[in-house]
């Protein structure tokens, strides 16, 4: 029987590391796209405990076919800026749909725009690539996405 580390190994996961469910089985579709930890070791090959969510589930992690080590879109700087800033102001307090960042052709630097129900807010300009790296250009974030709380 192998052990409860080599069959982590084995599905190339870590306890406390963060992963995103990129493939389920038909059974298991409600967690495509969600983020999971490993919260113990399994003994077996059966089931294990995943955190998703702020909840415990024990399934089979054979079951899940596609996963990859969750990176956050924003770093803790970035996120604590705009949720004080933008999510956290009583003036946009539940009104904030999303957030996208975009490149100026005049300036050659990069802003985000803050999409609020029929609104739009422009922030600054920053130096093109020095922040919200983990933003791609266009893409449009729902605030969840970026850590943000509504």
């Amino acid at each position: 029987m192998k052990s409860a580390r080599e069959i982590l190994n084995f599905y190339g996961v870590e306890i406390g590391k963060k992963y995103k469910i990129t493939k389920t089985s038909f059974h298991y579709d409600k967690f495509y796209e969600k983020i999971f930890e490993i919260e113990n070791c399994p003994l077996s090959l059966e089931k294990i405990i995943l955190k998703i969510d702020g909840e415990r589930h024990s399934l089979p992690l054979l079951n899940i076919f596609g996963y990859e080590e969750y990176k956050p879109i924003l770093d803790d700087e970035e996120r604590e800026y705009l949720q004080k800033y933008i999510m956290d102001n009583p003036a946009l307090k539940g009104r904030v749909n999303g957030i996208a960042k975009h490149h100026s052709l005049m300036t050659e630097k990069e802003y985000l725009i803050v999409y609020i129900n029929d609104d739009l807010l422009f922030l600054p300009e920053f130096e093109a690539n020095s922040m919200y790296k983990g933003m791609e250009l266009t893409n449009f974030y729902k605030p969840k996405e970026l850590g943000l709380e509504k």
